[in-house]
């Protein structure tokens, strides 16, 4: 679960000074010729350098070329851009218009991390987790993921706890995975919304709560919570590892079949 940051989110160089918010900033950018842009870079200026090589690396602005990206984004990076760092690990990652090289992309996250780069330190910690062009060490991932999380980095949040879950170069302890995926679901991450409603479905961590698992399923897609109602009126159904109750298996029919579930329907008063 990675969370590339858009570059087209991070185009925001000339109109820092106008005070524009950054998703404003990039529709100034993008109302200036890019031959202006381009002009400033190679007088030097390092951020335009870094916008340039974006806008060629989206393709949204300009015909997308690959070539002109690597070398603009190359000549901020190397001047320390941390942005360009960053999208130029996602080029080696992706193979964009180079061949592919998890040791060059890891190197730019690092790069970019070490500047604080938050989405870098995710991807970095990330790295070092599955042992992707560095060692593998769950330790420098989890202190990467730490780093991250104090910036509000619902993805570095939600890793932790997958750390802890799994008992990945840490004590396995439930409780602080699902105190971490908490901490991201609040703030809206599909992913912790998810496993922590497979938490509260399974009791782990967490006092057990299908109301609480559905609701967050529910945020997450409808059609997960269908399922996951249907699933759990049929246990309630056939006393399938829970006591037979068939007033709380039609209660989550009925939700299912509000979900759009089909076979739910057939189950439910409303039908």
């Amino acid at each position: 679960m990675r969370a590339k940051t858009t570059i087209k989110h991070k185009l925001m160089s000339f109109a820092v000074a106008l005070g524009l918010t950054p998703s404003a900033q990039y529709t100034q950018a993008a109302s200036l010729p890019v031959l202006d842009i381009e002009t400033m870079a190679l007088q030097g200026n390092v951020q335009a350098q870094y916008d340039i090589g974006a806008i060629y690396l989206e393709g949204e602005i300009v015909e997308k070329d690959y070539d002109k990206a690597l070398k603009w984004l190359l000549k901020a990076a190397n001047q320390g851009h941390p942005l360009a760092q960053y999208n130029l690990g996602w080029v080696y990652e992706d193979g964009m218009g180079v061949p592919q090289d998890y040791n060059k992309s890891t190197g730019w996250f690092q790069k970019s991390a070490e500047q604080g780069f938050v989405d870098a330190q995710t991807s970095i910690g990330v790295r070092y987790v599955k042992g992707q062009g560095v060692p593998q060490n769950y330790a420098k991932g989890l202190e990467w993921f730490q780093k991250a999380a104090k910036q509000g980095s619902t993805n570095a949040m939600t890793q932790i706890g997958v750390l802890y879950y799994h008992g990945n170069g840490v004590t396995q302890d439930y409780k602080k995975a699902a105190k971490w995926y908490r901490k991201a679901a609040d703030l809206g991450d599909i992913y912790a919304q998810n496993n922590l409603a497979m938490m509260y479905y399974e009791g782990e961590g967490v006092t057990q709560n299908y109301d609480t698992a559905m609701s967050l399923l529910q945020e997450v897609d409808p059609r997960l919570a269908a399922q996951a109602q249907y699933s759990l009126a049929v246990r309630y159904t056939l006393g399938n590892g829970i006591e037979k109750n068939m007033v709380l298996a039609q209660k989550w029919f009925q939700k299912s079949c509000d979900n759009g579930h089909p076979d739910a329907c057939n189950h439910s008063v409303d039908r």
